[in-house]
């Protein structure tokens, strides 16, 4: 089957059609220089008229900018990325620039391509959300030649990579002990911890903000009560069972994402326990969903809006030349108290 594809228009068509210099409509569509606006209006007049569309691949060519910037993340699966994602495309707007989304699945080799083959995807900045950052990443960004920010739920611990690049996280290690130090402040002793893997940079710190907050109380850690591996929501559900099996149920449980939390709440309804009658269970993240559930969920607010946006900023004020120092920028958590948790103080007098 052949397509009959319309020809495409030119300022050289337009030039014709205006009787003016191909020069003179290209200064008009590009707002450079002086043009008169009878002139300007007789160009825009005949350009709607030949239906013509810039070609950015040639003005690509002339500016060296192709107006793109890519936000590379591991997962578009997780709810925590939609903020963020919505803040860069807000900004990227503003500018004129269109967003390219890329998911690694938290693939240190993916995210190594990606650094490689960035300048060839037509792009003028990255923006990159990475799980595991390490020296195999740094050695790859001290190459390129191109605006990039790193992104991330934590802190960006190695100061020795602060005159590399930008860096725009939260301080999750905080998040999880004041999550914790909220159920203590219950009256809560027995606190369970259902979270990350603990051998990667970003979910170790959720982890250490727990075990800071028990110990800070004089708690000790009680290895059965705590169970890592996963974020996933079908990870919380089989966390959920377990401890309802058992016979050390805790009182309480702090989760280092909402997701864990949402299994969760479906454990503990498929054997009839209650929350937070029973058991009370916070999160980390604050997505929507937490305030669409009964009991509404307590969580941990993580800034990916401001984290979106504010990495975004950096990227454009890169473009625009700025040449200040790299800098972390860390915004703190924010603790959300909803209906997922009770006091057991109030309920022993």
């Amino acid at each position: 089957m052949q397509y009959n594809r319309k020809k495409v228009s030119t300022i050289y068509d337009i030039a014709k059609l205006t009787g003016l210099s191909a020069s003179t409509v290209s200064r008009a569509l590009n707002n450079k220089g002086y043009i008169s606006d009878e002139t300007k209006e007789g160009i825009f007049k005949a350009a709607k008229d030949l239906n013509y569309i810039p070609n950015p691949a040639a003005r690509s060519l002339k500016t060296q900018r192709t107006n793109q910037i890519m936000l590379c993340m591991a997962y578009l699966r997780d709810y925590f990325n939609f903020d963020m994602i919505e803040a860069v495309q807000d900004v990227a707007k503003n500018h004129d620039y269109s967003v390219l989304l890329n998911f690694t699945e938290d693939n240190e080799e993916e995210e190594i391509r990606v650094l490689k083959k960035a300048r060839q995807s037509f792009i003028d900045g990255l923006i990159m959300i990475s799980l595991n950052f390490t020296e195999k990443h740094l050695k790859e960004v001290e190459n390129i030649d191109y605006p990039f920010v790193l992104t991330g739920i934590s802190k960006n611990r190695y100061n020795s990579w602060a005159g590399s690049f930008d860096y725009v996280g939260v301080d999750t290690e905080k998040g999880t002990y004041i999550a914790t130090k909220h159920l203590i402040s219950q009256g809560h002793k027995k606190i369970g911890y259902v979270g990350l893997p603990t051998k990667k940079q970003n979910w170790d710190e959720r982890y250490n903000g727990f075990c800071f907050a028990m110990e800070e109380a004089g708690f000790k850690l009680d290895s059965k009560l705590i169970i890592t591996g996963d974020y996933r929501e079908s990870f919380g559900y089989e966390a959920g069972l377990f401890y309802a099996r058992s016979k050390n149920m805790p009182t309480a449980i702090c989760a280092s994402t909402d997701m864990i939390v949402l299994g969760l709440y479906r454990a503990f309804e498929e054997v009839g326990l209650m929350i937070p009658e029973d058991i009370s269970i916070i999160g980390m993240d604050n997505i929507d969903v937490t305030t669409r559930l009964k009991p509404k969920i307590s969580s941990v607010a993580l800034a990916q809006e401001d984290i979106g946006r504010t990495a975004a900023e950096l990227i454009f004020r890169r473009l625009g030349g700025s040449k200040e120092p790299y800098r972390d920028t860390i915004f703190q958590p924010k603790l959300i108290i909803r209906e997922s948790t009770r006091s057991l103080i109030e309920h022993s007098s």
